[in-house]
């Protein structure tokens, strides 16, 4: 009996945990990217990834989970490793509540290549997930995350000669104003979740409200009379100092 209880403290100590954390190395552990892309173009995935390494001599089978800290509601995000390319409803590939059993499997002293694929469907914001990694065995053990912090902001289109847009001032304390409102439509204002919280009709030498807004960052959107995205401006709001 003593036996029994030596092995079951050994394998619940600190060190023996932090051993198994080191059965795989993570490269990149953290992934920051800020993508400009063409927003009218809904059906544009971005693709970033995460390269695992095995530093065993032993074949390892590991159980990954998509955790979603934040993203825009309208964001979808999925998957992709060396069984399956998963949907946006599995969120692990090893998941009883949807009978899913696909270990991933990387052999001994080789690297094989995660993938996350973000869909923003048309809408600038700013992401982070986080990618966890267990053994099959001890899936409540995390021996390694990979996390993805991602800023989607829209490609402004050519305007030929004019000067470039400008949202100011910024910081800003309850107004906005835009430095050329020509060809421009709509401004809104859109929280760092990616939810809009302000719109505005755009007018030459108009000054905008934000002042019931909360103190922080915001993504101003500026849209044409077709409604296509022109450019995203990253706007800090804050209070005004006498």
């Amino acid at each position: 009996m003593k036996q029994i209880l030596l092995i079951i403290f050994l394998f619940s100590t600190p060190g023996w945990i932090n051993a198994q954390k080191s059965f795989i190395s993570i490269q990149p552990t953290k992934v920051d990217t800020l993508v400009q892309m063409n927003l009218s173009k809904t059906a544009t995935e971005i693709t970033l990834s995460v390269n695992v390494r095995n530093n065993t001599s032993d074949t390892l089978f590991l159980r990954w989970e998509r955790n979603v800290v934040n993203m825009p509601k309208s964001w979808a995000s999925r998957i992709c490793d060396d069984n399956f390319c998963y949907p946006q409803m599995v969120y692990s590939n090893v998941d009883e509540s949807l009978f899913l059993n696909e270990p991933w499997q990387i052999l001994p002293r080789k690297s094989n290549k995660l993938q996350l694929h973000i869909l923003p469907s048309g809408l600038p914001g700013v992401g982070k997930i986080e990618l966890e990694i267990a053994s099959v065995k001890q899936p409540n053990i995390v021996i390694g995350v990979a996390t993805f912090n991602i800023e989607v902001i829209g490609m402004g289109t050519n305007y030929g000669s004019r000067k470039p847009l400008k949202v100011y001032p910024n910081p800003s304390g309850n107004y906005l104003t835009l430095s050329d409102a020509e060809g421009i439509e709509r401004m809104s204002v859109y929280n760092m979740v990616g939810r809009e919280v302000k719109t505005f009709q755009v007018e030459d030498n108009a000054v905008y409200d934000i002042g019931n807004l909360t103190d922080g960052i915001y993504l101003v959107g500026l849209f044409d009379k077709k409604g296509n995205l022109v450019k995203t401006i990253r706007v800090s709001k804050r209070p005004v100092r006498p």
